[in-house]
């Protein structure tokens, strides 16, 4: 869930005015830290290298009701040209 809502996150970096396709190509790291006990969580995400189609992202899921860090991970996606 938290993946699926991270990648789609990742639309916000598209600088360009096209919308592009892309699939999750590698998800690592993947840790939960915290049981999950909210419905609503707040995620960060980071940008952390282009290469051509390829682009990797970390992100973080933190508890809405108490600022807690709940799940953390990166992944990679295969943007379509």
């Amino acid at each position: 869930m938290f993946i699926e809502a991270a990648a789609q996150s990742s639309s916000a970096f598209n600088i360009e005015d096209q919308a592009k396709i892309g699939f999750l190509a590698i998800a690592k790291n993947i840790k939960l830290l915290e049981k999950l006990k909210d419905k609503i969580y707040i995620l960060r995400l980071k940008k952390e290298a282009e290469i051509n189609q390829y682009k990797q992202f970390s992100f973080e899921a933190y508890s809405q009701s108490n600022n807690i860090k709940v799940v953390s991970g990166s992944f990679t996606l295969v943007i379509k040209k």
